[in-house]
């Protein structure tokens, strides 16, 4: 199997954003025909490229290979606690 280039989901949003009109989003991607097209046509008269920045925001379009991107996640984290008859908290007596 090749190697797999990872693709991030910033930056796949960046280069849409800033390069989306030379088709390089799809590049990297792996969409090397629709990335053609893009460069042809000034990123489909720039209609394609805001829609392909709304889908890749919404994360609609992932990559050729059918990968999901690669996220940093930053987000809260839940800790279950749970209590029953055997688990309670034992009070510390003062020294």
């Amino acid at each position: 199997m090749p190697y797999k280039w990872p693709n991030s989901y910033l930056d796949s949003l960046l280069l849409s954003v800033f390069t989306g009109m030379f088709g390089f989003d799809r590049f990297y991607l792996g969409y090397y025909g629709i990335g053609l097209l893009k460069v042809s046509t000034s990123g489909g008269f720039f209609i394609d490229q805001l829609v392909v920045i709304i889908l890749i925001a919404y994360q609609i379009v992932r990559t050729a290979d059918g990968f999901y991107y690669i996220t940093a996640y930053y987000g809260a984290v839940f800790e279950i606690i749970r209590r029953d008859n055997e688990t309670y908290r034992v009070s510390k007596n003062d020294l």
